[in-house]
């Protein structure tokens, strides 16, 4: 790891720790549009976040240091990056248009992509027109979608944040092994309108198929035992499996296909039933604009690339152990949960690019409401930041007769020394 940098970044975090955000855009008259960055219809300012010019600049030498352009390089390549497991993480050959060409690990894999598109497709297609209809031939109103971890989030992420009002096909999702989940899933639907679609990746998650066995023992008090496949339909990297399990059909993806990023691939299946095919295209079509953004352009204007510094210079830099994720619209309310799920899957592999322990301290997140309920954590100070605020010119000292309000949210890990 490039200790010369880390070390330059955390001795001016240091230096620099009490500098106040407003003094900073006096002292630097370019600071917001050296801060800002609009890829994919996004707009990022960072302007605000509490690096300094020189923390903004011992930043991006750290990622030059770690060779991120090279790591970049070889993600789009289709190189093994996951060493753990010695696979690709090739998730935007899951975003890329038409006529892409993807190599996971030496071999093609754009035109099976291309081919699973055109399956969900078509099969969506068939739901929503009641071409595709269920065993005594109604048309399906309703998709119950089972899936824990990654089968889970991402597709109820998408669901929350696009759904319309009054779907014509709604979508509820079944997570929890309790019962209670798989029974408010359940209430008011019935069987022969009803279809379900299990997702896992190896098909032996234990509370999936849990979930799975419980929905096939309710669709089986109403349905005919030969036309129970039709309800259930399996998304997995091992199809045998799903077709042993009683799956009608089934939706195939690699093992390169991590669950917490899987929401791009077959996982995703319910929503697009749900949500018709050309809504779920334009979503794809967003992420492989802001794949080509991450792609070309240079780390100091590189949307992903700065927010990811801004995470480190705060963590590992500034110390700061907690993390606000607060969506203003109520339909993004899954959010902070997702993220919480990528960091937890990330600090898991708790390895770097040379497979040593990772120098990066984890921060816990703070999960939160939507930002107009939202609390702010005691802990947090990257958003709402007393000195950020205009100074006061009132001398008196602060109050201390007010009791300290306990901790909320996860307990911070122990911070790791590099």
């Amino acid at each position: 790891m490039p200790h010369a940098a880390w070390t330059e970044l955390e001795a001016v975090a240091r230096r620099d720790a009490d500098a106040r955000i407003l003094d900073q855009f006096v002292a630097d008259p370019d600071r917001l549009s050296r801060m800002t960055v609009d890829a994919a219809g996004l707009h990022l300012d960072l302007s605000k976040q509490s690096w300094t010019r020189d923390g903004f600049d011992a930043a991006l030498a750290l990622a030059r240091a770690a060779v991120v352009e090279g790591r970049r390089a070889a993600l789009f390549g289709g190189e093994a990056i996951n060493s753990t497991e010695g696979r690709a993480v090739l998730h935007p050959a899951l975003r890329a248009p038409a006529g892409a060409d993807f190599h996971a690990l030496g071999d093609a894999v754009s035109a099976e992509v291309e081919a699973v598109r055109g399956q969900m497709r078509d099969y969506a297609h068939a739901v929503r027109s009641s071409i595709e209809t269920g065993a005594t031939g109604r048309s399906f109103e309703t998709v119950v979608h089972i899936g824990i971890g990654g089968s889970d989030l991402g597709p109820r992420l998408i669901w929350d944040a696009l759904r319309p009002l009054d779907p014509a096909i709604d979508v509820r999702f079944v997570a929890n092994v309790d019962p209670r989940d798989m029974a408010e899933a359940l209430t008011g639907l019935d069987p022969q309108t009803t279809l379900v679609v299990v997702v896992s990746k190896t098909f032996t998650t234990q509370e999936t198929l849990a979930n799975a066995e419980a929905a096939k023992a309710w669709l089986a008090t109403t349905l005919p035992a030969d036309g129970m496949a039709k309800h259930f339909i399996g998304v997995t990297a091992a199809p045998e499996r799903a077709a042993a399990f009683g799956c009608g059909r089934t939706f195939a993806f690699r093992d390169w296909v991590g669950g917490r990023y899987s929401l791009w691939s077959a996982v995703s299946l319910s929503c697009v039933i749900g949500l018709g095919w050309d809504v779920f295209q334009a979503f794809l079509d967003g992420a492989a604009e802001l794949d080509r953004h991450f792609l070309e352009a240079p780390l100091e204007a590189n949307a992903p690339v700065l927010l990811a510094l801004a995470q480190i210079y705060n963590v590992d830099g500034l110390r700061r152990p907690a993390r606000t994720v607060a969506p203003t619209p109520t339909a993004c309310a899954a959010c902070p949960p997702s993220c919480s799920s990528w960091r937890w899957s990330r600090t898991a592999s708790g390895c770097a690019a040379t497979a040593r322990p990772s120098v990066v301290r984890p921060a816990p997140s703070s999960s939160a409401n939507p930002a107009p309920t939202a609390s702010m954590p005691s802990s947090s100070r990257s958003i709402r930041d007393r000195r950020w605020s205009r100074p006061s010119s009132s001398s008196s000292p602060p109050r201390t007769d007010r009791p300290r309000k306990a901790r909320s949210g996860p307990t911070p890990w122990p911070r790791v020394r590099p």
